[in-house]
Formats: structure tokens, sequence, C-alpha cells
């Protein structure tokens, strides 16, 4: 911070007012120049500075990942050998069968009902036409000229 002159005065009692602004002018002087100092060490530290965090976050990746790798060759090594998972697997190819014998039975009955349906729909339309033919009248009379009536 700049001292006034007044400051300047109380400190150095036995100064000249002249002596006092060549000391205050000197300190300013002085002020500018450490300033450019720090910011020229500012700037030569700034690529050691982006060196070092680049460094902190390639290490703290590396590490993580090897801890990852290790964790997932214990998983491969000790969970596809272990009883449990060869347990678990036969329960899986149990269950593949069982699928595939249930959806063939489906599709057998799937088919039953497709035939069951056309029989259906067959003896349906037969109904419609004998209905049609008891009620038309000009097939009454035919049947009545035939009979010989």
């Amino acid at each position: 911070m700049k001292k006034t002159m007044h400051e300047l005065a109380k400190e150095f009692p036995d100064k000249t007012y002249r002596q006092l602004e060549k000391y205050r002018s000197d300190m300013d002087e002085l002020e500018l120049i450490k300033g450019e100092i720090q910011k020229r060490e500012q700037e030569e530290l700034k690529p050691i500075q982006r060196e070092i965090r680049w460094r902190e976050k390639y290490n703290l990746e590396h590490r993580l990942r090897q801890e990852a790798e290790g964790e997932l060759t214990i998983i491969k090594g000790i969970g596809n050998s272990s009883p449990e998972m060869k347990l678990l697997k036969s329960e899986v190819e149990a269950l593949k069968t069982q699928l595939h014998t249930d959806r063939v039975k489906a599709n057998t009955r799937c088919d039953h009902l497709v035939l069951e349906m056309d029989r259906i729909k067959r003896e349906n339309m037969n109904l419609y036409k004998r209905i049609a033919e008891l009620t038309d009248p000009a097939v009454k009379a035919q049947k009545a000229r035939e009979s010989g009536l």
C-alpha cells in the first residue's frame, strides 16, 4: 500500500520534503519491478504446474485402471470355475431345454386350435346355408312340387 507524505514524514522526521518525494517515487518503482518479477515467475511456473497436474491425473488414472483390471482378473478366475457358477450354468441349460419343450408344445396346441377353428367355420357355413334353404320361399315351393303336392 502506498504511504502518504504525512506517514513518511512521521516515519522519517529528519528528512526533507524533497528526500521524502524521492523515497516515495523510488518505492513506487520498486513495487513496479517486484510486480513484473512476480508476473514473470508466475508465467514460468504455469507450464510446470500444468505438467504436475497432468502427471497427477495420469498416475491416478493408471492406478485405478490397474486396480480394476486386477479385480476383473480375480472375478473371471474365481467366478467361472466356482461351484456356484457351475450350478447356475446347469440351471440355465435346464431352463433353456424346458423353454424349448414348452415352445414346441405351444406350437402344437396352436396348430390344433387353428384346425379346430377351420372345422367350426366350415360347419357354421353349412348350417348357415341350411337355414337359408329352409327359410327361402322359392326353395319351399320347389320341394313341395318335388314331393307331389
